[in-house]
Formats: C-alpha cells, sequence, structure tokens
C-alpha cells in the first residue's frame, strides 16, 4: 500500500482571508466553502497540511506566540466543520535573512514531509501566490493556483508555471479526484545513474520584464539562491549526477 498523499495548502488567500500582516486571532475568517471542500478532501483520503510565510515575525510586527494563536483560532474554525489538519508549518523570516524555509525555498515542505512522511513529489499544492507554484515546482509536485487572495493578481505571472487554475479551494474537487485516481509518475523513481538531466537555460525569461535583463532567469534568487540551483538540489535527490546546462540568455554567467 502507498504512502499517504497530501494537499499542501498556503495559508492567507487560500484557507483563511487575506489581511495584510494578519496578527489579530480574532480577524481570522475561513474563506467561504473552503470547510467543506477540505472536509471532502480528508474523505477522500487526503492528509492536509499548511505552509506559511510569516515575515512579520522576522519584522517585528508580531512574536511567534501570536502565530500559534492565529493558528489556534483557524484549527479551531475548521474542527467546528469537522475538518483536522495534519499540520501547520510557518518560517518566521524575511526575505532578506536568505533562510532556506521561506517559500519559495523547499525547507518548509521538507520540514512537513520528514514530520508527515510523505513524498513531495505525490502532493498537491494550492496557493494563491507564485511563490506557492515555485515552490510546488521546485520539489516536483503539481500545483494549482487559486483566483482568492492575491490569486487573480498573480494569474499572470503564474501562467507557465501552475499546472491548473481555479476559482478556489472548492471549486477544484473535480480536478483533484482526476488527479487523485490518476498513477503518479513523480513515484516512479528512474534509473538516474544510467541517465544525464538536460536542464534548458536558453529563454530570457519575458514575463519576468526587467528582472532577466541583466541575469538569466535560472539565476534569479529564490529564497537565498539561484533558482537552479533547486532544481540541482532537486535532481540530486532523484539520483542525477550530471547535468547538461543548454544556455543561451547570458550564457557567459553560468559557471560550471
Amino acid at each position: 500500500m502507498g504512502r499517504r498523499r497530501y494537499v499542501v495548502l498556503d495559508r492567507d488567500g487560500t484557507v483563511i482571508m487575506e489581511r495584510h500582516y494578519l496578527s489579530d486571532p480574532a480577524h481570522v475568517e475561513l474563506i467561504p466553502g473552503v470547510a467543506q471542500a477540505l472536509r471532502h478532501l480528508r474523505q477522500m483520503g487526503l492528509g492536509l497540511v499548511v505552509l506559511t510565510n510569516q515575515s512579520g515575525v522576522g519584522r517585528g510586527l508580531f512574536d511567534a506566540q501570536r502565530v500559534e494563536e492565529i493558528h489556534q483560532r483557524m484549527r479551531a474554525l475548521l474542527d467546528a466543520e469537522g475538518v483536522q489538519l495534519d499540520g501547520v508549518f510557518y518560517c518566521p523570516h524575511t526575505p532578506d535573512d536568505g533562510c532556506q524555509c521561506r517559500k519559495p525555498a523547499p525547507g518548509l515542505m521538507e520540514q512537513a514531509a520528514t514530520h508527515l512522511g510523505f513524498d513531495p513529489r505525490e502532493c498537491l499544492v494550492i496557493g494563491d501566490k507564485v511563490c506557492d507554484i515555485e515552490l510546488g515546482k521546485c520539489v516536483g509536485a503539481t500545483t494549482m493556483l487559486v483566483r482568492t487572495g492575491y490569486g487573480t493578481q498573480m494569474e499572470e505571472a503564474c501562467g507557465g508555471l501552475a499546472d491548473h487554475f481555479v476559482d478556489d479551494v472548492a471549486s477544484a474537487l473535480p480536478m483533484i479526484r482526476q488527479w487523485l485516481t490518476r498513477a503518479t509518475p513523480r513515484a516512479v523513481r528512474l534509473s538516474a545513474p544510467a541517465m544525464d538531466l538536460v536542464v534548458l537555460c536558453g529563454g530570457r525569461g519575458s514575463r519576468l520584464g526587467a528582472l532577466s535583463t541583466q541575469t538569466p532567469k535560472p539565476l534569479l534568487q529564490v529564497g537565498g539562491q539561484p533558482f537552479l540551483w533547486h532544481v540541482l538540489r532537486w535532481m540530486k535527490r532523484q539520483g542525477f549526477r550530471r547535468a547538461v546546462l543548454a544556455a543561451h540568455h547570458l550564457a557567459e554567467q553560468f559557471q560550471a
């Protein structure tokens, strides 16, 4: 019997209403329909875990105790609807801290996977921001952008990243049922030692605008490291030992 599969959810704008630097548990409000949707996911046998960036701690806007109180309130609202979360993990750092747990860096996902015993490649990552989708891509998961929270504003930026786009978690249920019943090729480990991995790094990344004018897209910083670093780290975990980079735009910036 395979390991349990998980739906990995963002917090603000996906499960609860978006509040700018939410610091008061009294302001926690579930997005309409989300509790019923999560209850259905539970009935499908899926695990539920929330991963959230909370840089307000690092910025001194509120402390870790207040984050825990907010999470207790969120859990209480979900419990009242018959929904239990398997875990809630958060990053307290600011973007300038260069940590490995702030999404889209994979640290939070790795913490959750170790604690709960699941394979990130077999997960479905749902969120309303680019960093949620980039996290999913970084670990090899299926990704879904919801149009709640900041999702509508992020849709264009995620056009070439997200696997699916939905209005909210509730409207995603039919698609999640299909995803759950499909065989997952990510669960099959390739015979990596006999293979090379080709990484296509040639594009300019026109959707990124000025960000990729002086720096090639794969070398842009994500969670304190170039995005390519995360790709190669994932490659190493899969057993690959050699990568071939096919570069064009600003190719001279790539070094072995």
